[in-house]
């Protein structure tokens, strides 16, 4: 029997985990709304730094929408680390190279 891929909650769930799990450390999810405002998933902050992630499937061909990349965008500008990530391992790497 092939094994199921985790929901993209599931994923979400377990990066928000990891952080909160760092010292230094602060891992909130993005309250959805209705109007599908755009921001990402994750917010975090690790050591002062700050971090924000579009969680997505990895197996899943994504397309951000034009709101989710616009926000991505202006939060580099603004200085944050900004990415679409597939997996806690993902958010390790970016973590390890800040």
């Amino acid at each position: 029997m092939a094994k199921t891929e985790p929901k993209e909650s599931t994923i979400t769930a377990n990066i928000k985990k990891y952080i909160n799990s760092l010292p230094e450390a602060k891992c909130e999810k993005w309250p959805g709304t209705q109007f599908g405002g755009g921001q990402p998933d994750l917010f975090a902050c690790v050591k002062g730094k700050t971090y924000l992630f579009e969680v997505k499937r990895p197996s899943k061909t994504y397309t951000l929408t034009q709101l989710q990349a616009r926000e991505l965008s202006l939060w580099k500008d603004a200085g944050a680390t900004a990415e679409v990530v597939t997996s806690v391992a993902e958010v390790k790497k970016i973590l390890e190279n800040a």
